[in-house]
């Protein structure tokens, strides 16, 4: 593997809370690059074909998602571009199911969870060839090379491939790379579920350093728990992404217009709404809180 001093990923390493970075295969990339066609997408075309104009539905994987598995149906009747990230397929099963419905899009970019989740992700590109996953070559490097090379060659028209960020103190979380991929794509309405973030108390006025270190153990032991819906909350590395995000991300109505129908959630800047508001909103072609 060839690699030099400063080029690694910022994600830390659960499984060894010493160690704070993982190397990149730059060989592997370069491979998979040629072999895609590309390293990166020059434009946001697959990312707005599939979109096709609708309102996007984000959903994250926060407790509150528990929300809109209760209230599913109240949306069935909207045009929504529905996107999921990571572990998306119990979402998909036991909410968008209800009401004969599945994932559009979904956001995979992390190197340790796009291993976990590869039999779902080829489950997803499989059934409909509209369906589109983002994600990384740098994340395809944790992959074994036959589920790789078979994503790339056999649908490789349904892979948005994005730069990974490296070796930045302050990367921006999925949310943020997801709301500049949609102002890419000129979306124009974001409604997040889901959106929780996270903080537990121990932590508050805890560096970033301090708290991805206890994030480490906690997530371990609760972030791959088969028993997603749970818990309310769950004590995961997300605390550390709920920092950065509130610290970072500034909210841009001019460009996208979001919102997050995620009570309690510790995400800020973005406008919360409620699921009546939500659903009145959209009856009239609109994102207004209440």
């Amino acid at each position: 593997m060839s690699r030099i001093a400063t080029d690694f990923l910022v994600t830390p390493n659960m499984n060894k809370p010493e160690a704070w970075t993982y190397p990149i295969d730059h060989d592997a990339i370069a491979v998979m690059a040629k072999r895609a066609g590309r390293e990166s997408d020059e434009g946001t075309e697959r990312l707005t074909d599939t979109i096709g104009g609708r309102t996007v539905a984000l959903c994250l994987n926060g407790g509150s998602i528990k929300g809109l598995e209760e209230r599913i149906e109240d949306f069935a009747q909207f045009d929504l571009c529905w996107m999921g990230m990571n572990r998306f397929s119990q979402i998909e099963k036991r909410i968008l199911g209800k009401i004969d419905n599945s994932f559009d899009i979904i956001f995979c970019m992390s190197e340790q969870d796009i291993p976990k989740r590869i039999p779902d992700l080829k489950e997803f590109v499989s059934r409909d060839a509209k369906h589109l996953l983002m994600t990384t070559l740098c994340a395809f490097t944790w992959l074994d090379a036959v589920d790789r090379e078979w994503l790339i060659d056999f649908h490789g028209e349904q892979l948005y491939l994005m730069p990974r960020l490296l070796c930045r103190p302050a990367y921006p979380i999925s949310l943020e790379v997801i709301v500049d991929e949609l102002i890419k794509a000129k979306v124009e309405k974001l409604i997040l579920f889901g959106a929780d973030g996270y903080l537990h108390p121990a932590m508050e006025g805890k560096t970033e350093e301090e708290i991805i270190r206890w994030s480490q153990q906690e997530m371990l032991a609760t972030y791959y728990d088969p028993e997603f819906f749970k818990n309310e909350r769950r004590a995961t590395g997300v605390g550390v992404g709920t920092v950065r995000f509130n610290k970072n991300f500034t909210y841009q109505p001019d460009k996208i217009e979001i919102v997050n129908c995620s009570p309690g959630s510790y995400y800020g800047h973005i406008p919360v709404t409620n699921y009546d508001g939500l659903w009145s909103a959209l009856a009239v072609g609109g994102l207004a809180c209440t």
